[in-house]
């Protein structure tokens, strides 16, 4: 099997139960889902599927020496994310960790038939856990294969510089850990990761649209009009047809406000809209026979985090009246 991928360049895969995993439904229907959440056209940055991601991982893990079990864990590490991915964490009130996908893997997995090939292909039920893989998944600032690709993909989206293909060159493991071979290298990927956190991911106008879509949502989950397991077992499009397309006025009205950008930053309104996740990395590096971290070598980047950090912590203020108004009759202004 021939991959073509947008990081990782031309791959050939070899492995009969990678392929059979990869071609099967499930993991298909990962190119039906924005890793975004927010819908392409109501978003600053182009589109990166969950497929690509999750295929990225594996071919990331596989150019790292990791074992045919670990590249098979990273394949299906996000396979139990719902339509709109972490939107769905603000529906059902896991934003604070941004893990309801990791909450429902088990139903998920059944629903979507997975347990079956897993049973008939004889691997380990092991591989549902990705932090028994160091290299596919350990927690922040470290790197891993889950949070490089995510990175090196949403910044060559966002910025579109040719830094993923360049620094992707740069890494390898030692230890169970992802390494950088020089501390410019590390210190790039560091400052590219940091740009997408203030810029993409946890920006206002983010926060602002992950809110009011996970309000549309709930308001339609509330009214009957779409039954919870569309949005946990469907695709991105089929759901927004139906948003789109509805006849009510309050979920039309919540809808276009998407485009408006009606907020202002304010922590003491009760009309507050919640912050997003501050995530960070430390990227290691090899330097003289030793490992070191970016902020050893750059004070000045362990500042900018520490600015960022306070940064995150102001939420938003809802300056639309009839949004507000809508939320508070239907009792689901606060998350």
């Amino acid at each position: 099997m021939n991959i073509r991928d947008e990081v990782y360049g031309e791959q050939t895969i070899q492995d009969k139960t990678l392929i059979r995993l990869i071609t099967s439904p499930p993991i298909q229907r990962l190119k039906g889902i924005n890793q975004h959440g927010i819908p392409e056209q109501y978003f600053s940055c182009r589109r990166v599927t969950r497929y690509d991601h999750s295929v990225g991982v594996m071919l990331l893990l596989r150019k790292l020496g990791a074992s045919n079990e670990a590249q098979i864990a990273g394949l299906l590490h996000d396979v139990s994310h719902t339509a709109f991915s972490h939107i769905t964490d603000y529906v059902f009130g896991r934003n604070r960790k941004e893990d309801f996908h990791e909450k429902i893997k088990e139903h998920m997995f059944e629903q979507l038939g997975l347990n079956e090939i897993i049973e008939q292909e004889g691997i380990t039920k092991k591989v549902l856990e990705p932090e028994q893989y160091p290299l596919l998944d350990s927690p922040a600032p470290k790197l891993c294969a889950d949070r490089v690709d995510y990175a090196l993909r949403d910044h060559g989206k966002f910025r579109n510089d040719g830094s993923p293909q360049r620094l992707v060159r740069e890494l390898f493991a030692e230890d169970g850990e992802i390494v950088f071979k020089s501390a410019s290298s590390a210190m790039e990927f560091a400052m590219n990761y940091h740009e997408c956190q203030v810029g993409l991911w946890a920006h206002h106008d983010t926060a602002y649209k992950y809110y009011l879509f996970s309000r549309a949502i709930k308001l339609m989950l509330l009214e009957g009009e779409l039954e919870k397991e569309e949005l946990l077992l469907g695709k991105d499009e089929n759901v927004l047809a139906k948003m789109e397309k509805t006849e009510n006025s309050d979920v039309k009205i919540i809808m276009s406000a998407l485009n408006t950008l009606e907020y202002t930053r304010n922590t003491d309104s009760p009309h507050v809209v919640f912050k997003k996740k501050f995530r960070w990395v430390d990227p290691a590096y090899k330097d003289r026979g030793r490992l070191r971290r970016v902020t050893e070598e750059f004070p000045e980047y362990a500042e900018m985090l520490d600015q960022a950090r306070k940064d995150n912590q102001t939420k938003i203020e809802l300056t639309n009246t009839n949004v507000v108004r809508i939320l508070e009759e239907n009792g689901i202004l606060p998350l």
